[in-house]
């Protein structure tokens, strides 16, 4: 969930706001500040992000994040069926952050069910589970049935490219820096080294490993230790 503002002193009042809302409410929560306004690429908008123990529930007693953004007057409720929503502006939606792709006068279908008219918009952390009509950029994370996934090409996510039936657009994430067994699917680089059926290779050539590009099978790509 993400907040935005015009002025940095109305991201700064709003995070303030939130703040102290879940020091009243929240027995758990012990935070020195609920979320640092952040700004935007282009400079225009400041942003307060949904921390991560937010998206979890780790501090009990859930925010009412509707209520909480109505109030603060910054991110506009989605207008009644018939009434113009304009492309790039953000709306609330039942708790989400919606963003209109296309100017048109509201349909009655929900957002979910028109992702050529909205997309869905939500922070990027590695805890998230992977939704249809969200715009995802490259790099960005999202688990989908227990598997977390980087984004390879930025795209609206659709509800027929999971993650495992798009691999044009989805890789299966692998923190290299704590297993070096050889892995499909992974962007070697060179020098990296692997454990492949016990032995030890070293990268030559940087590319992304495939299953017949195995270390003992590619040793252009490969030197073996």
């Amino acid at each position: 969930m993400i907040a935005i503002f015009t002025p940095e002193a109305e991201a700064e009042a709003y995070s303030i706001k939130v703040h102290n809302y879940l020091t009243a409410n929240r027995p758990r929560y012990n935070a020195i500040k609920w979320s640092e306004p952040i700004q935007s690429a282009d400079g225009l908008e400041w942003w307060v992000k949904q921390p991560i123990e937010e998206d979890v529930d780790r501090w009990d007693v859930p925010l009412d994040s509707s209520v909480e953004l109505a109030n603060a007057n910054i991110t506009k409720q989605l207008p009644e069926f018939g009434v113009l929503v304009t492309i790039d502006e953000y709306y609330l939606y039942k708790g989400d952050i919606v963003k209109c792709r296309q100017t048109h006068n509201r349909t009655i279908y929900e957002p979910k069910d028109t992702p050529a008219l909205f997309s869905f918009f939500r922070d990027n952390t590695d805890q998230l589970q992977w939704i249809p009509s969200e715009q995802v950029e490259t790099g960005w994370m999202r688990i989908y049935d227990g598997v977390k996934y980087e984004v390879i090409q930025a795209h609206q996510t659709q509800i027929d490219w999971t993650p495992p039936n798009v691999p044009a657009l989805w890789k299966v994430y692998i923190d290299t820096t704590l297993v070096n067994e050889w892995t499909i699917g992974v962007a070697y680089k060179v020098d990296d080294i692997v454990v492949y059926n016990g032995l030890e290779y070293k990268c030559r050539q940087a590319h992304t490993s495939i299953a017949s590009w195995n270390p003992a099978a590619v040793l252009s790509l490969w030197l073996p230790i």
